[in-house]
């Protein structure tokens, strides 16, 4: 299985050529901004039909955060679509699903992770956004409780603005292994 990083000066037939040997894209949005490297245009490369993931590239870039990531493709798409009108930036969604679904599908994984689909393996954060002194701004009254908010909006706040210290616990195979626990 062959997952190529980066993919800015992709042509679409080279777009097609992945699609027909399912080669895979890993889009390193923080690396492309640091190095002035380019863009990529993931609007392009999910209307190919492309496998598609996020990824870091720490080497060129200054953060290995999923986060990080995911909040640079969001800004990227908006930069694109303030540059050509008939762009469709993407939705949170979508950029959620690259950082999730598209990594398993792009390491050809997805039969095993990616979602919680039942028989797949449960890697999961469970996070916290109005952790004190966190880095979400809530104001007085304001800390979402039990249904008063929708899961989106959560997430969003966690993914846009939230960082390590709203994390409380990592799953990683149905196994917590943050806050560490004794094997």
């Amino acid at each position: 299985q062959t997952v190529m990083a980066h993919g800015c000066y992709l042509t679409d037939q080279e777009l097609d050529l992945f699609r027909e040997t399912g080669a895979a894209l890993s889009h390193c949005p923080n690396s492309n901004i640091s190095l002035c490297s380019g863009v990529l245009n993931v609007r392009n490369v999910l209307n190919h039909k492309v496998k598609l993931g996020l990824g870091t590239d720490v080497a060129g870039g200054y953060s290995s955060s999923m986060l990080d990531a995911m909040r640079r493709t969001l800004d990227l798409s908006k930069v694109l679509g303030i540059m050509d009108q008939d762009y469709h930036s993407l939705t949170f969604e979508e950029v959620f699903r690259l950082a999730t679904l598209g990594g398993s599908q792009a390491l050809s994984m997805d039969d095993q992770t990616g979602n919680f689909e039942v028989g797949k393996d449960f890697d999961a954060l469970r996070v916290n956004v109005a952790v004190p002194d966190g880095p979400i701004d809530l104001f007085h009254n304001d800390a979402p409780k039990v249904g008063d908010c929708n899961a989106l909006m959560l997430n969003c706040f966690f993914c846009l603005t939230g960082d390590d210290r709203n994390i409380v616990e990592v799953f990683v195979a149905g196994r917590k292994v943050i806050p560490f626990t004794k094997a």
